[in-house]
């Protein structure tokens, strides 16, 4: 299939200023997405994923953290410290979905408020004319009504569908969900990942997806990255890496997957890394990798070099 990169992330390094000292939250992560295409990262809870995507929206705070790296949109490099040019990116180019719907939206503004925020009075009413197709578009009933009541009126699913169309509003190339059916009943969520697969197809936007939830990347992400401890552990064709792994943490990570069954999950021993550890050693699984061997405990180049013949690194 012919792929068009839209987004380039390249040796992307994130750290946090504690205690006049840096302490290394991603390291070295470099990924792309594609025009039309779902790009889905995974990993356990506090791994580095939503950081990620906050730098690349340019939403960190620069007094407290350190970001280095390139990142080029359809070729151009984006000046991801630059509030100003990222501000205009945001509101072009770059939409992103955030993780808690409840919170995302002040509750003492309507919809209609949220959607017109920042927009020109002369342009508002196109604006909400664009915003009534696009929430009807998400199957929400009654659109006109909608746009009158306040976001603690609305359920979570709801208010997931009103982010989705107003993110759609700006007509972006890129979209970014951040775990978008957190808290969501099974049924909402796969509504809710119906309509993000379906608006990825049809305006031919590049979807990043992030989650933790293996059976929402199955049936969304066409390309798949497993992220542990701020590192790329591997990454493919989604359909190939969830049926045929090769690193021992995206093994254990799919060995925990939930079955019907009445024997006990596998899991993994030892427990996640603090972060000041996260990078004190060639692999940041190494301790706790039930196929460590003496080659894993050589300098970080000769590992990578040889694990790039075991995975997709």
């Amino acid at each position: 299939m012919t792929k068009q990169r839209t987004l380039d992330v390249k040796q992307l390094s994130i750290s946090l200023c504690h205690k006049k000292k840096p302490l290394l939250a991603v390291h070295n992560l470099s990924f792309s997405l594609y025009q039309g295409f779902c790009t889905g990262i995974i990993g356990e809870s506090g791994c580095g994923k939503s950081i990620t995507c906050q730098a690349i929206l340019g939403l960190l705070d620069q007094k407290k953290w350190t970001i280095s790296g390139e990142i080029t949109l359809n070729h151009q490099l984006i000046s991801y410290q630059n509030e100003q040019k990222m501000c205009k990116l945001r509101q072009e180019s770059i939409a992103f979905i955030p993780q808690n719907p409840m919170s995302a939206l002040d509750p003492r503004m309507t919809i209609a408020q949220h959607i017109c925020e920042g927009i020109p009075r002369n342009r508002r009413n196109v604006h909400k004319n664009q915003a009534l197709a696009l929430l009807s578009r998400m199957n929400l009933p009654s659109p006109s009504h909608l746009l009158q009541t306040y976001p603690f009126q609305l359920s979570g699913g709801q208010l997931q569908r009103v982010l989705i169309a107003i993110a759609l509003l700006s007509n972006p190339s890129i979209l970014i969900a951040d775990e978008p059916t957190t808290a969501l009943d099974y049924q909402t969520q796969q509504e809710i990942l119906m309509i993000l697969k379906e608006v990825t197809s049809e305006h031919q936007l590049s979807l990043l997806l992030i989650s933790h939830d293996i059976h929402v990347m199955e049936q969304l992400s066409d390309f798949l990255y497993v992220m542990y401890a701020g590192q790329m552990m591997e990454h493919g064709e989604t359909r190939q890496l969830l049926t045929h792994p090769r690193h021992p943490y995206t093994q254990g990570l799919l060995g925990a997957k939930p079955v019907p069954s009445i024997k006990p999950l596998p899991t993994l021993q030892g427990i996640h890394p603090p972060l000041e550890q996260w990078h004190t050693s060639p692999c940041p699984f190494l301790t706790r990798c039930p196929k460590a061997h003496s080659s894993c405990y050589l300098l970080p180049e000769t590992y990578q070099n040889r694990c790039s013949q075991v995975v997709h690194l």
